[in-house]
């Protein structure tokens, strides 16, 4: 069970998108083990991680900001996540 918002976001943004965590791991380029712990909340995940998903996301910077700070934000705003 994720223990923070941003676990919780990141959960609801891979599911908005229809995406199993293999694929959003896939696509960000890290593995689904190292993807499983990042979304429990267990690791942050990389710079690099952060980015990637940004972009998989189509994300603003204050989108991914709002994210990564750790906001109850996905849960309460529509994000810009367009199906790609």
């Amino acid at each position: 069970m994720p223990n923070d918002m941003r676990s919780i976001n990141l959960k609801i943004l891979r599911v908005r998108k229809n995406l199993t965590q293999a694929e959003l791991a896939e696509k960000v380029g890290v593995s689904n083990p190292t993807y499983n712990l990042i979304e429990q909340g267990k690791r942050k995940g990389s710079i690099e991680f952060w980015v990637k998903l940004q972009q998989v996301f189509n994300l603003s910077d204050a989108e991914m900001w709002q994210l990564y700070s750790n906001k109850e934000y996905a849960i309460n705003q529509p994000l810009n996540v367009e199906k790609r």
